[in-house]
């Protein structure tokens, strides 16, 4: 009978501010690249604006989880690995990924943090959440299309973490 975490999305420092101020206990965040919610060029954080967030929300005894949660092509593995180790300098709580190469060289190149899988893995079961935590992920972000007791059993059949949206907007990915 833990107490939920509330989790909530920020693009600008302004929105970190302002979900911690409204009662917070995370948020998570993308960089410029590699996130689904890099549409708008003014959101998300280069690596000194991440830097600063990261030292902001820890100041304040919350928690960060980075997203790395859009599809990856051979081409940007190398790309993704020095964004990899700067993250590993700067120790987000966590990283959020869909592709399995993220997860692979998560493991590989910053260890020490926790792997969160995105909702967008469409974790639909306890088989498929016990998978992922032999891939060493802590946390599944349960799809959002199942009712609030198939994650709670599948959070107690894995044992790993779960989370779960009670609101948002869709996500879609290609």
């Amino acid at each position: 009978d833990r107490k939920p975490e509330l989790l909530a999305p920020a693009g600008t420092m302004e929105a970190i501010q302002a979900v911690l101020d409204a009662g917070a206990d995370a948020v998570y965040v993308g960089g410029k690249r590699f996130n689904m919610r890099m549409h708008r060029t003014s959101y998300n954080f280069d690596d000194a604006q991440m830097a600063e967030a990261i030292q902001y929300v820890h100041r304040r005894g919350r928690k960060i989880y980075v997203t790395l949660n859009s599809l990856l092509l051979d081409g940007e593995l190398g790309e993704l690995r020095g964004g990899l180790a700067v993250l590993g300098r700067l120790g987000p709580d966590a990283i959020i990924v869909q592709d399995l190469a993220a997860a692979a060289l998560s493991r590989e190149v910053c260890v020490h943090i926790p792997l969160h899988a995105s909702t967008m893995m469409n974790v639909h079961s306890a088989e498929s959440a016990m998978a992922l935590k032999l891939m060493g992920f802590r946390r599944v972000i349960a799809s959002r299309d199942i009712p609030l007791h198939e994650v709670r059993r599948i959070g107690e059949t894995a044992a790993l973490e779960t989370e779960y949206f009670v609101h948002g907007d869709m996500c879609i990915a290609h």
